[in-house]
C-alpha cells in the first residue's frame, strides 16, 4: 500500500496489485482508508504530516507532527481501530519554534511533573535531556508507575523523543508474569488451570501439577510458551489423577 499523507486534501489513490486476499475480514485498502479518515476526523492530529501505510493489516506510521503528545495521540489512535494487527511509529517529532526548550530548562520541567504524580516516587527517577530527549532511568516498586511515569514526561512542551530505562523489581515483574501465565492458562480451552503450579526464576517458566490428559498438558504448554518475557518452559506436568 502506498503511503498517504492524512492531511492531504482530495481523492486517495490505491495502486494495483496490492488487495487483501479473498476471505480476509478487511482489506487492507478499507483499513488504509480508516486509519486516514481517523487522522482527519481528529482535531489534534488533522493538520499533521502524518503518512499512513498498510500491509497486511499492519499500520506503519511516517511523516511528522508537532509534538510528542500528538507523536502518542496517532499511535494509540490507530492501534485502537478496529482489524489492526500491529502498528510501527516511524514518527518525527518537529517542533515549532516557541515550542522549543533549552534541555535545561525541560528537565526542570521534568522532574516537577513527575513529583506532581502522587503515586510515584520521583526522588528514585533520574532524568536526563538530550536534545529535548527525555531519558528516565532507577527502579520502581510498581509496573504500573513506570507507565505513569512515561505519560507525566509525554504532555509535556518540549519533548521530542522518550527513552524509558525504568526497572520494576525482580518481585513485581515475577508477580504480574505469574498473574499473566495464569490468565493464559484459563483461557486456554481443555486445563484444569488451578490445578497447575507456576514457578518463575530468569525467564523460565516450570509448570507442576496434575491434568487428565496429554491434550491439557499440551494445551498448558502452548499457552504459556507465546508468552512475552517467557524464554523456556519446563513442563513437569503429570497425566492422570491426584490421590
Amino acid at each position: 500500500m502506498r503511503a498517504a499523507e492524512a492531511a492531504a486534501p482530495g481523492p486517495i489513490i490505491f495502486p494495483k496489485g496490492h488487495l487483501a486476499t479473498e476471505g480476509s475480514p478487511q482489506s487492507d485498502n478499507a483499513l488504509f482508508v480508516e486509519a486516514i479518515n481517523a487522522l482527519r476526523r481528529d482535531p489534534l492530529l488533522a493538520s499533521e504530516a502524518v503518512l499512513v501505510d498498510v500491509r497486511d493489516a499492519r499500520v506503519t506510521l511516517r511523516g511528522s507532527v508537532a509534538s510528542y503528545a500528538k507523536k502518542v495521540a496517532a499511535c494509540e489512535l490507530i492501534r485502537g481501530l478496529p482489524g489492526v494487527a500491529a502498528t510501527s511509529d516511524c514518527l518525527v517529532v518537529e517542533l515549532m519554534p516557541d515550542a522549543r526548550r533549552t534541555d535545561a530548562a525541560l528537565a526542570s520541567d521534568v522532574r516537577l511533573s513527575l513529583k506532581w504524580e502522587a503515586c510515584l516516587p520521583a526522588d528514585a527517577i533520574d532524568v536526563e535531556v538530550a536534545l529535548g530527549c527525555v531519558t528516565l532511568s532507577g527502579q520502581m516498586p510498581w509496573s504500573f508507575q513506570r507507565k505513569l511515569a512515561e505519560r507525566a514526561v509525554a504532555r509535556l512542551t518540549g519533548v521530542t523523543g522518550i527513552v524509558n530505562l525504568l526497572r520494576v523489581s525482580d518481585r513485581q515483574t515475577q508477580m504480574q508474569a505469574v498473574t499473566d501465565i495464569h490468565a493464559a492458562l484459563r483461557r486456554a480451552a481443555d486445563i484444569e488451570a488451578d490445578a497447575i503450579e507456576v514457578l518463575i526464576a530468569d525467564g523460565t517458566v516450570t509448570l507442576r501439577g496434575t491434568v487428565s490428559s496429554a491434550r491439557a498438558k499440551k494445551a498448558a504448554y502452548d499457552a504459556v510458551r507465546s508468552l512475552d518475557g517467557v524464554h523456556t518452559v519446563r513442563s513437569e506436568i503429570r497425566i492422570g489423577h491426584d490421590d
